[in-house]
C-alpha cells in the first residue's frame, strides 16, 4: 500500500493537469513505469488508452 503522503502529492499533480495526464508528462515529475503501475494497481489512477492516464 502507498503512504498517504505519496497519494496525496500524485492527486495535487492530476489536479494540476485536469486530471489527464500523458506518460511523458509522469515521467517528468520522476513517475516511471514502476510507479504507474502500483498507482494502478491501487486504483487511483486508469490508463484511458495509450500513452494517456486520467487520475
Amino acid at each position: 500500500m502507498l503512504e498517504e503522503k505519496v497519494i496525496d502529492i500524485v492527486r495535487r499533480i492530476f489536479f494540476d493537469h485536469d486530471s489527464i495526464m500523458t506518460t511523458a508528462e509522469l515521467n517528468s515529475y520522476k513517475l516511471y513505469y514502476a510507479d504507474i503501475q502500483k498507482l494502478s494497481d491501487e486504483r487511483l489512477i486508469e490508463k484511458i488508452k495509450w500513452g494517456y492516464t486520467i487520475g
